[in-house]
């Protein structure tokens, strides 16, 4: 297991995981109903190996980034209803390109933004990038 996030206004949990077999897992611990964010469950195949996941304030996103530095807006309705969509890609964070390291990332209070921050290893500097998107795409 790489990560466990939690959405208390949904009851919801992710484990993400940093192998080649391990499926990032979404878990409703109020129903005890757990879906695999693969490419049969969300409609697009977010890969195995994540770096960080976040959940937007409301719950109603949770947003990931890969090993590849894809990141990932996967809108949750409710636990039959998961869809996602690529919403950027971050090349300072592709594992295979350059050794960066996430430490944290955050949706904005009013869902329009993600900020992510990572220590670049080869100068030991934080960098913060920000990543805008439609805040219908939310829904």
């Amino acid at each position: 297991m790489s990560s466990t996030i939690c959405c208390k206004e949904r009851s919801l949990i992710c484990v993400t995981y940093w192998t080649r077999s391990g499926i990032p897992l979404l878990i409703d611990y109020a129903s005890k109903e757990t879906r695999r964010l693969d490419k049969r469950t969300i409609g697009i195949d977010i890969g195995t190996r994540i770096q960080q996941a976040v959940f937007s304030k409301s719950g109603n996103a949770l947003v990931l980034i890969n090993k590849m530095g894809s990141i990932f807006k996967i809108t949750i309705d409710d636990m039959d209803h998961i869809r996602a969509q690529e919403i950027g890609k971050a090349r300072c964070l592709t594992r295979v390109v350059a050794k960066s390291q996430v430490l944290d990332m955050k949706v904005s209070a009013d869902e329009r933004s993600l900020k992510v921050v990572w220590v670049k290893e080869s100068g030991s500097r934080v960098v913060i990038n920000s990543y805008r998107f439609d805040p219908q795409s939310w829904n």
